[in-house]
């Protein structure tokens, strides 16, 4: 799925998005705290989404779902996910950084966001 598709899936389930650069939309399922970024500056459809780290542990069972795709590299370090924690990156400079998910279709996306429980609307 394009990062278009991704945001819009996002805004039907009740997600509200709550920052936006160029390169990235911050999205929260209750108040002001992102959970999600939407990677706008990937041609890859695999690094579309961005979750917070501290979902790392939930991976596998993400994985799991058919039509989500593993991001590559298995971690996404931007100045523009000012709202994730910062972790060294492999050049050795500190940054922002989260873990990069794509989707194959809509549903996987909602299953996706399902298990993370950020789903605030019923899909329509």
């Amino acid at each position: 799925m394009k990062h278009q598709d991704v945001e819009k899936v996002l805004k039907r389930l009740g997600l509200e998005e709550v920052s936006r650069t160029k390169k990235a939309i911050g999205f929260a399922s209750a108040g002001d705290l992102v959970e999600v970024y939407v990677n706008t500056e990937t041609k890859s459809s695999s690094n579309t989404l961005v979750i917070q780290p501290h979902y790392l542990t939930q991976k596998q069972d993400l994985l799991n779902i058919s039509g989500v795709i593993a991001g590559v590299p298995p971690e996404r370090f931007s100045s523009n996910y000012r709202q994730f924690p910062k972790k060294e990156t492999p050049k050795g400079k500190e940054n922002y950084y989260g873990i990069p998910f794509g989707f194959s279709e809509p549903s996987a996306l909602e299953e996706f966001l399902d298990v993370l429980g950020l789903v605030v609307a019923e899909p329509a």
